[in-house]
């Protein structure tokens, strides 16, 4: 026996992945060139990204807070990477546990892939929820 409400039809699933938080992260290179891409429904990740705002990226990474690594439940998966000149991907690092922007992925926890201007490089950036 399956409980009502458990089932849902292809239009009441689209209203409902239609309705997820949406979040913009846009980060931004030292030369002000700009990578844009979607966060969905990671309200655990947003407010620390919006206190990162202010601080620019060591390279490639920004240093997480301990408190959000040790209360978060980071799930980490293997993901393909889609080699792109104009892609680069948002992710928490599986061994440091930062907040990587870079041109592949591994092993670590996926946030977010993101759509670059051309010669964007992933060093040195500024990042914000926008």
């Amino acid at each position: 026996m399956i409980k009502r409400g458990f089932i849902f039809s292809y239009t009441e699933l689209s209203k409902i992945f239609d309705n997820v938080k949406k979040f913009e992260v846009e980060v931004t290179d030292i030369a002000g060139k700009k990578a844009r891409g979607i966060l969905f429904d990671q309200d655990f990740v947003i407010d620390e990204i919006k206190s990162l705002e202010d601080i620019r990226s060591k390279g490639h990474s920004w240093v997480l807070s301990s408190k959000f690594i040790k209360h978060s439940n980071l799930k980490f998966i293997d993901a393909a990477t889609e080699l792109s000149e104009n892609i680069v991907y948002l992710q928490i690092l599986r061994k440091t546990g930062d907040l990587y922007i870079g041109p592949s992925l591994d092993d670590d926890f996926f946030l977010a892939k993101l759509t670059a201007q051309k010669d964007f490089t992933c060093k040195d950036c500024m990042i914000r929820i926008v």
